[in-house]
């Protein structure tokens, strides 16, 4: 079963806050907002699983809350999983929480670069012991490109070292493999049990994902990585066709290809289980790639 660990959509770029509006259109990414959640169910249908991740950022005026993911949520609930923005800067982030379990949304997601803390933050170490109190996975997932603003100090996977420390049975993902920081993710993979890492936007530069994916493999944690396409920056067909083709750029040269096998088990790991979260049960949901038909416009048989 594919699950898309990180997707993203919106109904209005005042949900955004204006820099971060200002800097998604600079980058490409504007879309009408009818348009914008038509292509999300569009291309959520296109994996077994997707979770709809929210995001708060009480500096920068961000606000995609629970109400609005549950609604997406609701259109498939048999596909989608709810995941609430929440910012431990917010003083109502309590409520926002209690909001988000009544309306079952199934994880938080933070980004201190964008919120304005280092992860050890006071206020922040609470809200990981509530997440660890009720198994609630932690998903650290930067809100598309970083704006002029953000704290880009804050985002260094290290710096949650003490977090992982303090809490060790608290679950969390970094997503984008915490890059640019992709080693220092990668060491936290390592070390701890219940951290895990998500490869959204990983194909999109081939050498650094090769490269990526090599050291995980050698340090062994290839298991721990998930898969997700980062929408609206790319769609989980996009994001899968470009991990199959990472290897292309090593013709020619004396290095190790990754196995096509591996690839296929981070696109195809079962992340709900790892996590701990209960996936949605529907009669929607697709078979694994290679499982007798095309599966994401792959033909049958590949990889």
């Amino acid at each position: 079963m594919i699950t898309d660990l990180q997707t993203r959509c919106w109904a209005s770029p005042a949900q955004l806050g204006e820099e971060m509006d200002a800097w998604f259109a600079r980058r490409g990414y504007g879309r009408t907002p009818a348009s914008h959640e038509e292509s999300h169910v569009e291309a959520s249908e296109r994996a077994g699983i997707s979770f709809v991740l929210g995001c708060r950022s009480g500096r920068l005026g961000v606000n995609i809350g629970p109400d609005w993911v549950a609604q997406v949520v609701r259109r498939r609930p048999d596909r989608l999983v709810g995941v609430a923005g929440i910012d431990p800067l917010v003083a109502s982030w309590r409520d926002d929480l209690e909001r988000a379990d009544s309306l079952g949304l199934k994880a938080v997601t933070v980004c201190p670069a964008l919120q304005g803390y280092h992860p050890a933050h006071t206020e922040a170490m609470d809200l990981w012991a509530d997440c660890e109190r009720n198994a609630r996975p932690v998903l650290i997932a930067r809100f598309g490109p970083l704006p002029p603003s953000g704290f880009l100090e804050h985002e260094r996977p290290v710096l949650w070292d003490e977090v992982f420390r303090t809490f060790p049975r608290l679950t969390a993902v970094f997503g984008s493999l915490g890059a640019p920081f992709i080693a220092e993710t990668l060491a936290m993979v390592e070390k701890h049990e219940r951290v895990f890492a998500d490869v959204a936007g990983l194909g999109r530069n081939p050498i650094e994902g090769y490269r990526a994916l090599a050291a995980a493999s050698a340090a062994g944690t290839l298991g721990k990585l998930l898969f997700a396409s980062g929408f609206p920056a790319e769609t989980p067909a996009e994001a899968i066709e470009r991990l199959f083709e990472l290897n292309a750029f090593l013709v020619g040269l004396s290095l190790p290809t990754i196995p096509q096998a591996q690839i296929r088990g981070i696109v195809e790991r079962d992340a709900c289980s790892l996590l701990g979260v209960s996936p949605p049960a529907g009669p929607g949901l697709r078979p694994r790639l290679g499982g007798g038909r095309p599966i994401l416009g792959f033909p049958e048989g590949r990889p």
